[in-house]
């Protein structure tokens, strides 16, 4: 699965901080709408704008082009389909079982005409 990443990054420069080598400015071009957006996703999360934009750069500075899942995450989202696919066939069985009574109670009631 491929993934298109929503931030459009067009123009990405790297300056150092000479002061503090854990501090560098990297801009990107963003829609004011856009920005605002990632400010509040920010802040619901009580992290700065900037420390949010590490973040995302953290999580996806190995896997551009590709979603990836937290593989504990993915572990959750696999039982939650093997689960949910136990349910289908449980279903299923008393679906077929409700048809047969349907069916076995038509030919009894077009024995009796």
């Amino acid at each position: 699965m491929r993934y298109t990443p929503s931030i459009p990054i067009i123009n990405l420069n790297i300056m150092e901080n000479r002061h503090n080598n854990r501090t560098i400015t990297i801009c990107a071009k963003v829609t004011p709408n856009e920005k605002i957006r990632y400010s509040k996703i920010a802040e619901s999360h009580g992290i700065s704008f900037s420390e949010w934009i590490a973040s995302i750069l953290n999580i996806y500075q190995d896997g551009y082009g590709e979603l990836k899942i937290n593989p504990v995450r993915e572990n959750e989202l696999l039982n939650e389909i093997s689960n949910l696919k136990q349910k289908i066939i449980q279903l299923q069985a008393i679906l077929d079982f409700k048809n047969s009574i349907i069916e076995n109670g038509k030919k009894g009631f077009n024995r009796s005409f």
